[in-house]
């Protein structure tokens, strides 16, 4: 069919050219692919099945008509009052607890889809109750392993590809619910099913407003089931209260998520500024089909639904297949929009990152691991130490060889190195570890300071607990390479020669037997502190890199929800602008279907 003709508001008769809105509905589907092809490595399965789908469905004119609501209000009687006959079981206790699908049939027959995907299972009508019911215990339990039943019948409001679902009643159980909400994403007209001396409870302004939020609904009517429970004198006002409820409460309900004027808030305004109601009785309804009493049947209100609701399927049909696919094309630009601009965002943070990871690194790197800087101060300090204890050395020495000769001067010889022996080591030891205590103090000052400084420009790219930095900070006798003594002090021979030493010559004699010793001893301990150093650097470094890396990775840059992964800034922001420039050309195509068809 190229086209259809739609009422307007001021009575004219409009010729809308479906067909051209079903080719430009198969270019967005095709321009989604294409945008669906730039994610390539990103999981983007469900999308392509959900596109692969709604092309089908353009080409199928497949359509879903769900009778939805609360338990007990009718929805199975007013199915079987459709189909002319008591086909789908009901009861005055809550019964139905599967999907239950009418298809199109010449012949009446049934069959059962199981969940666990074992072959549909054809069954007689008449025994479906044992199947789809909850009535007994084995019914109940069967019914928690079924997917849907599927009726064939020959209905007339089945044909041209339409099926009729009878959902699980709202607010029963748990498991009801979310059965009946697990199919709204299948349902292009919602009927919903209310009685009318409860008008419209809180949860049934959830259940509608979920049905608007619906991509997939294009349509929603409402039928006020047992009617003749309703004296005439009261019905016109309370069709009435119960329109104002729904044109209100559910709109409150939405209004908590979306503002005026937001698509959904259109949508509903489209829909239910102004509700259809149908009262009807689907038991009258049944009873006037089985005994051909046609005034019975428009008594029940049937006769002007089943007049009323033939064309409304064909023309939310034609808009199903335009609207829902251009509303679930926004719907996913919209998510693959927000998945890019976080996966661009997260992408600048991981840049940020390195950047502060390098920044720091580098300070923590420059405060622990200038080993030549380490070695220069240890060598001045044990020079000086060195010419000090040499002086001092030959102080004694010579003093003790003046006053008292060679065998005093020998004698003191033997005091001093056993005392040197002792004390050089140690002296030499408290240098090195005033230098290296100073040196971690130094570079734990500058660490904790850069890591101040890099935590407070860093905004959200790093957040947690600052790391530990205790080992860096460890006392000088708990880390694992300490001054050693394995290098002795000692000379081979005594510095006064057995001879004596002329005069005038003392200082030259005791001197050149104490400046070899020293010099051969300062070059041993040098060599011993530089091996040293090299490992007490090493080990600083091992330490500055496992704090870094461990800090880092403790503290992963703060980004909200999903992103894709595999997928650079550059390629995100262009994903991005494709996916806005389809929802917005699929806003544009659908509020021009809206206009033209004057809905």
């Amino acid at each position: 069919m190229n086209g259809i003709f739609e009422k307007r508001g001021d009575g004219d008769d409009v010729a809308i050219n479906y067909l051209s809105y079903t080719l430009k509905v198969h270019d967005v589907l095709n321009r989604l692919g294409g945008i669906l092809d730039l994610l390539e490595g990103a999981d983007t399965g469900e999308w392509r099945r959900t596109a692969a789908e709604l092309n089908a469905k353009l080409e199928s004119m497949r359509f879903q008509v769900a009778v939805v609501g609360e338990f007990k209000r009718g929805k199975t009687s007013f199915i079987n009052a459709l189909l002319r006959r008591e086909i789908l079981p009901a009861d005055v206790a809550p019964a139905t607890a599967t999907i239950n699908r009418v298809t199109y049939g010449a012949v009446p027959s049934a069959y059962i889809c199981w969940k666990d995907g074992r072959p549909d299972e054809r069954v007689e009508i008449d025994k479906l109750n044992r199947y789809i019911t909850k009535l007994t215990d084995e019914s109940a339990n069967n019914a928690k392993r079924i997917r849907e039943a599927v009726v064939c019948f020959p209905c007339l409001f089945c044909e041209n590809n339409v099926d009729l679902i009878d959902t699980p009643g709202m607010n029963d159980n748990e498991d009801m619910n979310t059965v009946t909400i697990g199919e709204l994403a299948n349902i292009d007209l919602a009927i919903v099913t209310l009685d009318p001396k409860y008008p419209i409870s809180s949860t049934e302004s959830d259940f509608i407003a979920k049905l608007v939020e619906s991509d997939q609904i294009c349509q929603i009517i409402f039928v006020a089931s047992k009617i003749d429970t309703v004296p005439a004198s009261q019905r016109k006002k309370l069709l009435e209260t119960v329109a104002g409820r729904i044109s209100k409460l559910p709109r409150e309900v939405l209004l908590k998520k979306y503002g005026e004027g937001d698509p959904v808030i259109r949508k509903f305004d489209r829909l239910l500024a102004n509700p259809v109601i149908y009262p009807i009785s689907a038991m009258q309804a049944l009873e006037a089909y089985g005994i051909g009493n046609q005034e019975l049947l428009e008594k029940s209100g049937f006769q002007r639904l089943t007049d009323e609701l033939a064309p409304l399927i064909i023309t939310t049909q034609h808009s199903a297949a335009v609207l829902t696919p251009l509303n679930v094309t926004i719907s996913i630009c919209r998510r693959i929009s927000q998945l890019c601009e976080a996966t661009a965002r997260s992408d600048a943070l991981s840049q940020r990152r390195r950047e502060l990871r390098q920044s720091f690194a580098g300070t923590a790197y420059g405060s622990w691991t200038d080993s030549a800087s380490i070695m220069n101060a240890c060598r001045n300090n044990i020079d000086a130490l060195h010419r000090d204890r040499v002086q001092w050395a030959f102080g004694q020495i010579k003093s003790a060889y003046l006053t008292g000769g060679r065998l005093a001067a020998s004698s003191v010889s033997q005091s001093v190195y056993q005392k040197l022996a002792v004390e050089l080591p140690q002296e030499e030891e408290g240098l090195y570890r005033s230098l290296w205590e100073e040196h971690f103090l130094r570079g734990y000052g500058l660490l904790t300071g850069a890591l101040k400084e890099i935590l407070a420009s860093s905004g959200d790219v790093l957040s947690g607990v600052p790391p530990d930095l205790s080992p860096l900070t460890s006392p000088y006798d708990r880390l694992p390479f300490r001054f050693s003594d394995q290098v002795t002090f000692g000379w081979d021979a005594m510095p006064v020669p057995p001879g004596g030493m002329p005069p005038g010559q003392v200082d030259y004699f005791i001197l050149s037997s104490l400046g070899p010793v020293f010099d051969r001893y300062y070059d041993m301990r040098l060599q011993r502190v530089a091996l040293l150093i090299e490992r007490m650097t090493r080990y600083e470094s091992d330490l500055c890199q496992e704090l870094v890396r461990g800090y880092f990775k403790a503290t992963p840059p703060v980004v909200t929800g999903e992103v894709f992964q595999n997928l650079d800034a550059g390629k995100a922001g262009l994903v991005r602008r494709e996916a806005g420039e389809l929802a917005e050309a699929c806003a544009q195509l659908r509020d021009g279907y809206l206009a033209d068809t004057g809905s």
